[in-house]
This record gives structure tokens, C-alpha cells and sequence, in this order.
């Protein structure tokens, strides 16, 4: 099912950018998954609202910089990153956590649900033109240049925000981005491509924040040498599977420098300890 949402819009029209992104933006995206039941699966484990929503936050920020306009809500989403997890811990918890996510997508302009679905039935043009070139649709081909990226939203009680990929912000303004990789997207069976560093909220279980920073490193080295893409549960794994490890794979606390070197040689790497004197 495809949920389309108006997202920032013209709303934000405010002198102070820093104030007016901070309080309206958290509460359109807040107000945008309690109002289709995104957070319905799961588990209240927690009270603290503020520690659940604090990486949505950010989020709603940057995406206020991108000037997002239109949110598309994929719900009943299957993410392979979170399955794995899933598998390898959350089905094995007494608490029953969904086995399903939900995806939203962002776009810079604004769309109708019945503006995309036209988008989306429209043929693919088949074969070359005049210009010995592959036939494109040139609406559809706009449509892919507006596309921002999405979030994965996990049924989990704090750490929500899963697999991410937006755009970076522009080179500019000594902004300069090195670390990217293309994510292609499967979008309602049409595919979509976003050039970003992935990024994944740590979940204090499956991937702390070492274990989250080596998964989104591997995003952008799996492009680079060509290595299997690796699940944060997997990451974690290979870090603390070695015979020197005294901790436990799942739930993880945290990974040392020794953990983080195993895991970057078990996908065929060599790491690089870089000690910086005080």
C-alpha cells in the first residue's frame, strides 16, 4: 500500500530557519507516523517519548534542508537489514516484535497520490532513439531526479529509525562529501537511485555504535571492492566471534578496537589502527 503526504510544503516560511525546522519540522514527521499508525507494532517498553524520537529529530532537520515536499509512506515494507537482525535476536525475545517495517520516501517537489500512480503505469519507453541513444520517459526520468531518499521505520521500541539513505547536503560552504555509494530503490516496482552514506541508528541489541559505523563504512567499500554487503547482526558477529572475544554477540554493549579489526579482515579488508598523540 502507497500513503502519499503533503510533507514540509510552504509551511516553514519563518526568518528564523533554526527555530522553525527544530519545533515544526519534528512534529510533521512525529505527526506523520502516529497519524497513519506507523508506531502501532511496537513494543512500549519505554515511557521517555524524547529518547524514542531524538534521531527523528535530526532527520526532520536535514530533511527541512533538502526541502523535502512530498512524503510517500510504503507500509508493510520488508527490510533485509532489519530481517536479519530479526532473525539472528528479536524473534528469539519473549516480547513478539513484528517481523515487518515501513518505508518513507521523500521527494523535493510536490505530488499526488494520483500523479505518482500515473507515473508509475506509465510504459517504459523500449529501444534506442534517432540519437543512437536508450529511450527514456522524460516524466518519470524528473521524477528519479526529485527523489531525496527514504527511511526505514523498525517496529523496535527506541531504536526506530533503520536503514537510511538521503541525499548529502551540496559541496558547498567547505561541505565536501567523499564517503558516498549509489543505494538503488526499488519504488512500487519502478527503480529508484540515491547517492548517499547510509546510515543506521544503533539499537543497543544487534549493533551499538561501532558496529553501526563499520555497517555504514562496508556500504560505501562493498561499492569500492566489490564485497557482499554485510546486516548490522552480521557486522557484529564477525567482530566478536573470534576466540579472543569475552563478550557476548547479542544483546551487544559495544565493540573494541581489536572487535572492529576482526570484523573489517571477515569481509576481506585490511584495517588500519591510526593512533592520534594527545
Amino acid at each position: 500500500p502507497m500513503i502519499v503526504e503533503e510533507f514540509f510544503g510552504d509551511e516553514i516560511n519563518s526568518e528564523d530557519a533554526r527555530c522553525s525546522k527544530t519545533s515544526v519540522g519534528v512534529a510533521r514527521l512525529r505527526l506523520l507516523l502516529k497519524k497513519h499508525n506507523l508506531l502501532s507494532t511496537i513494543p512500549l517498553k519505554v515511557a521517555d517519548e524524547t529518547e524514542r524520537f531524538r534521531v527523528l529529530e535530526n532527520i526532520s532537520a536535514y530533511l527541512f534542508d533538502l526541502h523535502a515536499k512530498t512524503a510517500v509512506i510504503e507500509t508493510n515494507y520488508i527490510d533485509r537489514d532489519y530481517l536479519d537482525d530479526f532473525v539472528r535476536f528479536y524473534s528469539r525475545c519473549f516480547v513478539p516484535y513484528s517481523r515487518r517495517c515501513n518505508r518513507i520516501h521523500f521527494f523535493r517537489e510536490k505530488y499526488t497520490s494520483k500523479q505518482i500512480e500515473t507515473l508509475l503505469l506509465r510504459p517504459e519507453p523500449q529501444g534506442f532513439g534517432k540519437n543512437g541513444l536508450l529511450k527514456r520517459d522524460s516524466r518519470f526520468e524528473k521524477f528519479k531526479q526529485n527523489y531525496l531518499g527514504f527511511v526505514v521505520i523498525r517496529p523496535l521500541p527506541t531504536a526506530i529509525v533503520g536503514r537510511t539513505c538521503l541525499r548529502p547536503y551540496p559541496d558547498e560552504n567547505e561541505r565536501c562529501y567523499k564517503a558516498l555509494c549509489d543505494v538503488r530503490v526499488s519504488f512500487f516496482g519502478r527503480e529508484l537511485k540515491v547517492r548517499c552514506m547510509p546510515f543506521i541508528q544503533q539499537d543497543a541489541a544487534t549493533a551499538v555504535c561501532a558496529g553501526c559505523a563499520l555497517w555504514s563504512t562496508f556500504m560505501v567499500t562493498a561499492e569500492l571492492f566489490q564485497h557482499r554487503r554485510y546486516c548490522p547482526g552480521c557486522i557484529t558477529e564477525l567482530a566478536t566471534g573470534h576466540g579472543l572475544s569475552e563478550k557476548r554477540s547479542f544483546p551487544n554493549s559495544g565493540l573494541l578496537v581489536r572487535d572492529m579489526a576482526y570484523a573489517i579482515r571477515g569481509v576481506g579488508l585490511e584495517p588500519i589502527n591510526l593512533m592520534c598523540e594527545p
